[in-house]
């Protein structure tokens, strides 16, 4: 399933009490998800808790704009993303750090794509 990055603004702050009362709203927005095969995985919130970012896993990107209304949650800008983990060690695919070996000789490779609505863009990098 597509993963997306949504970002969201609230001028007037998002404010969700850390009790009994915020949990029952976050589950009543996890349960308008998945009415749409929307699952809520992480998001961030700035300092000012004017902005979020969410990573969400959906069918489409329309389903992520149904699924936000029935929430009456705003949506910026969706992008689709896939994970690149800071954890791959990316030490063992730079020249002199495989024991002599280059990291070409490893078939050591990095792949990055990003999708947004409106483009998509591929980046592809080999060592």
């Amino acid at each position: 399933m597509p993963r997306y990055l949504i970002q969201r603004t609230f001028s007037a702050g998002l404010n969700i009490p850390v009790d009994e009362a915020g949990a029952e709203t976050c589950a009543a927005v996890i349960d308008k998800n998945s009415q749409h095969g929307v699952t809520w995985v992480p998001s961030y919130v700035t300092h000012d808790k004017t902005k979020t970012f969410g990573i969400y896993d959906a069918p489409s990107p329309e389903a992520i704009r149904k699924s936000a209304l029935s929430n009456h949650l705003p949506v910026d800008n969706t992008t689709e993303v896939r994970v690149l983990d800071a954890y791959l060690r990316l030490t063992a695919c730079v020249p002199g750090h495989l024991g002599g070996q280059t990291a070409s000789h490893a078939g050591a490779a990095i792949y990055l794509a990003t999708r947004t609505e409106t483009s998509t863009v591929d980046l592809q990098r080999r060592y």
